[in-house]
């Protein structure tokens, strides 16, 4: 089942020691362990989906290299997506829809990592359009995450929301409704290729209490513990060098390098963005992968290995 992998790791000598460190990867024995999880979607009649290095290579990784564990991030990871087609299946960027969602500059990346490597997802709700359909929303967070998801870096490191809640209303809560809330926490906190390194909420205000309780029961400890409430961006000058944060939020008395406005880097984001349309494209085509959990041969013991160490 060996195949000719074509890949070629860009990660620097730290990075690699903390993926060694904290997630178990031996440079030596990646791409075994790449291919032994190939072999075994090779096997299964139930699932279908994507085998290249690029794409597999990430779950081992939020998997801490366990065979198992990747293998059921896998398994929840296509259900979700079969389950929900008008969220993931065939998502084209330059969508007028999506397009105009991306322009409203509520969601972007940061230009640069913060000091610990984390990639930066930044929020601005208060430039959301109320009347947002749903799926768009989803369809456009989707696209953005395929697109981050090539970066190895964040695959080792992570990533971190910073969410400015200034005007934070029930009815941007509302926008998603909360059944479809559930169905999406119980995705990212378990059946995705990402490590969620925690979220910072700024300027939400007392509403926070109100949400929380509503989340809390869906919401697990572990990301829990990860979220913090601040009301000045003194933590976040503490946590991402302020030449990568948008210039209305930076102190007056600063005068070094700027990234940009919101608007200036969201701009630079969707030019970037557009140019991988093709990649998400096939990333989202949905005759490409696929999961019936009733093909599923139940009676095949699971083997109790945590990673592929060879010789």
């Amino acid at each position: 089942m060996q195949q000719k992998m074509e890949y070629k790791c860009i990660l620097d000598e730290k990075t690699l020691k903390k993926a060694k460190e904290e997630l178990n990867e031996d440079p030596n024995d990646r791409l075994a362990a790449v291919d032994s999880l190939r072999k075994w979607i090779s096997e299964q009649k139930y699932i279908k989906c994507n085998t290249s290095v690029e794409f597999l290579l990430p779950f081992l990784r939020t998997a801490k290299f366990s065979q198992l564990r990747a293998r059921s991030i896998l398994e929840g990871y296509h259900k979700t997506l079969v389950e929900n087609p008008k969220w993931f299946a065939n998502i084209d960027i330059c969508d007028k829809s999506i397009l105009k969602f991306l322009n409203q500059g509520c969601m972007f990346p940061l230009p640069g990592k913060d000091k610990e490597g984390r990639t930066l997802v930044f929020q601005r709700i208060s430039a959301m359009d109320l009347k947002t359909e749903p799926s768009v929303l989803m369809r456009a967070f989707w696209a953005l995450f395929i697109y981050l998801r090539r970066d190895e870096y964040l695959q080792v490191h992570g990533l971190k929301l910073i969410a400015d809640c200034t005007g934070y209303t029930m009815k941007h809560f509302n926008i998603i409704p909360f059944e479809d809330r559930k169905k999406m926490q119980k995705f990212w906190q378990g059946n995705t290729p990402y490590r969620f390194k925690g979220s910072i909420m700024y300027n939400i205000g007392p509403i926070f209490d109100t949400i929380f309780s509503l989340l809390k029961p869906i919401i697990s400890k572990k990301f829990q513990s990860r979220m913090h409430v601040i009301s000045n961006f003194e933590e976040v000058y503490q946590q991402v060098d302020m030449k990568y944060i948008p210039n209305e939020y930076l102190p007056d008395d600063y005068t070094g390098e700027r990234a940009g406005t919101c608007h200036e880097i969201n701009e630079k984001f969707i030019e970037d963005i557009s140019k991988y349309r093709e990649f998400i494209l096939e990333a989202t085509d949905d005759l490409k992968y696929g999961i019936d959990l009733a093909l599923k041969d139940k009676s095949v013991p699971e083997q109790s290995f945590r990673k592929l160490n060879v010789e």
